[in-house]
């Protein structure tokens, strides 16, 4: 009897340890960033643009002189919102032509993205990593309208393959009058860098230059890699440990419990009109509020309770130890539902692709 019992309570001692294991947060102790300083400065202002590039599948000229039909048809802005063929000069406004003679310009974005490492690596969102994926069906009548619109104003040049091509060129000019050609619409940037905390950005070349190293290709996993140019996190940030420590994340979401997580944001609303809106406007300083987990999270993503405006997309979200759980990428106008990216698909895509060392 007395051996029954010592083993007994050894069981009940053993349960009472691994469940003290288990619920107690040892996590105590803050990874870094370790404090208020250096989590302002592991995020970044994220300022881009870029243009459209489409191609015809059914290209009913191919071959013909690029001069009059492009192998690759550039679109941008005039800079209100009308969208221009770079390739022609078109201009689309209030469903009719214009010829454009002023500069065509990029379609322009601003993000927050946060340091990873010290070898100048940043996460964000996808669609700061490819925009014109997410905006090309809003644009892609108008784009399919303008290359139709040309080729009826177009129609006598085009017309001087009738000596050589008699038979096909009335069938190749209906499918391009028709949009019958099936367009693929992509995208590149104009430029793409990002602002520091502290720094004052006044035009393209003030900002560190970066490049898109990878991305999730799945709209569900709103994740991206990026990386400066010159591979190295800016040695201020690195000594006050403004770099978030990826090893800490918390990459089970399954622990995440609404209402019950402390959780801080830390990223660039409206970009630097908000970024500039402290310090007589001489250095972009991010926001920094707090908010809590408002529904169970699912494979992909979890919702928390607070109001989200454009240029917070990439933006991270941290528990109150600093660990990264989320990416910030999307809200609802007005309404305090806004919704996160699960913080391991971007471990997971940065352990694919990031700098070996």
């Amino acid at each position: 009897a007395i051996v029954i019992s010592s083993v007994a309570a050894a069981i009940v001692l053993s349960v009472g340890i691994w469940a003290a294991l288990t619920y107690i947060d040892f996590g105590s102790k803050q990874v870094n960033p370790a404090t208020e300083r250096a989590l302002e400065n592991a995020s970044v202002c994220v300022f881009g643009g870029y243009k459209f590039e489409v191609t015809l599948k059914d290209n009913p000229f191919k071959g013909l002189d690029s001069r009059i039909w492009p192998e690759k048809w550039v679109f941008g802005t005039d800079g209100e919102g009308h969208l221009i063929n770079e390739n022609t000069g078109l201009l689309l406004k209030d469903d009719r032509l214009h010829l454009y003679r002023g500069d065509v310009l990029p379609f322009s974005f601003t993000g927050t993205a946060f340091f990873i490492s010290e070898s100048g690596e940043l996460g964000t969102n996808r669609h700061i990593a490819v925009p014109w994926e997410y905006q090309k069906s809003k644009y892609e009548a108008d784009i399919k309208n303008l290359i139709t619109r040309y080729v009826t104003t177009q129609k006598e040049i085009l017309s001087y393959l009738r000596s050589t091509d008699t038979d096909g060129f009335e069938a190749r000019l209906a499918r391009a009058q028709s949009c019958i050609s099936t367009i693929e619409i992509s995208g590149s940037m104009s430029f793409f860098g990002i602002g520091l905390t502290g720094s004052k950005v006044e035009k393209v070349s003030d900002l560190l230059p970066a490049q898109v190293i990878a991305e999730s290709g799945d709209p569900k996993k709103d994740v991206a890699l990026i990386r400066l140019n010159n591979p190295n996190t800016p040695s201020h940030s690195v000594e006050m440990g403004a770099v978030y420590d990826l090893s800490q994340a918390r990459v089970d979401e399954t622990q995440l419990k609404p209402q019950q997580e402390d959780l801080t944001i830390i990223g660039y609303p409206a970009g630097a009109a908000i970024g500039y809106s402290t310090f007589d406007g001489k250095e972009l300083r991010p926001t920094l509020h707090k908010a809590s987990i408002s529904k169970m999270p699912d494979e992909n993503e979890f919702q928390i309770q607070t109001v989200a405006i454009g240029g917070q997309s990439g933006s991270p979200v941290i528990d109150k130890n600093h660990r990264l759980v989320g990416i910030l990428y999307a809200g609802i106008d007005g309404m305090e539902v806004t919704y996160c990216c699960n913080i391991k698909h971007l471990v997971e895509l940065y352990n694919k692709n990031r700098i070996r060392q």
